[in-house]
């Protein structure tokens, strides 16, 4: 990200001596502020205008550039099987979900769509964040941390890697740190709607998340 602003700083500079030229250009449409000026070989209005509106539009994506390599997060969504899917792992190290959703959640999740559950029922799977690490050095060694408010969780072996599979299945890259592929998101949010996964429609869970 600082490689970024770096290169971005000198376009900055340009843009904001454009800025000046552009209050420069406004004044020549104040009669009062007209100063006749004959040289040759100055550029015809058509190209002045045409030059302006490149100018604009390279500071206008410039400055979106900046906006997002300051947010450094981005927003996602999953389709309905993958939602499923992750929400299935997540779900039996949570706290925020009790005993008898857990069991619901594992029964859809192992392919039982005729689960018995209450009328309109709704079931939340929520992460503060999810960082999975795979050693690629000593290889026998992978973890998930997952973040519940002030509960921290940390799973290893299987389970960690059934994780790291799933949250790649949902697009997410690993990156490489210290001898380790790690993957992470941020703000998982989940929605399960047990009724509308019995339909067999292709709906019923949604998931949304950040990555940095």
């Amino acid at each position: 990200m600082a490689e970024a602003r770096m290169e971005m700083a000198p376009r900055a500079q340009a843009c904001r001596g454009n800025a000046r030229l552009s209050a420069l250009a406004l004044l020549a449409h104040v009669p009062e502020k007209w100063i006749p000026v004959f040289r040759k070989g100055h550029a015809p209005a058509q190209k002045r205008r045409s030059a302006s509106r490149s100018i604009r539009s390279g500071c206008a994506l410039l400055a979106l550039g900046q906006v997002a390599a300051a947010s450094g997060a981005a927003a996602a969504s999953l389709s309905a099987p993958v939602s499923l899917a992750l929400a299935g792992v997540i779900a039996p190290f949570s706290p925020l979900v009790n005993a008898h959703d857990k069991g619901i959640i594992a029964q859809l999740f192992g392919g039982n769509a005729n689960v018995a559950y209450a009328a309109n029922k709704k079931i939340p799977v929520t992460a503060d964040s999810v960082v999975c690490r795979i050693s690629n050095v000593d290889i026998t060694q992978r973890s998930c941390e997952l973040t519940f408010g002030a509960d921290k969780r940390e799973i290893k072996g299987r389970a960690a890697n059934e994780l790291y599979g799933t949250l790649a299945a949902a697009g997410i890259t690993a990156e490489g740190a210290a001898g380790s592929m790690i993957e992470g998101i941020g703000k998982l949010d989940c929605m399960l709607d047990p009724s509308q996964i019995k339909q067999k429609a292709g709906g019923g869970a949604e998931c949304t998340f950040e990555t940095e």
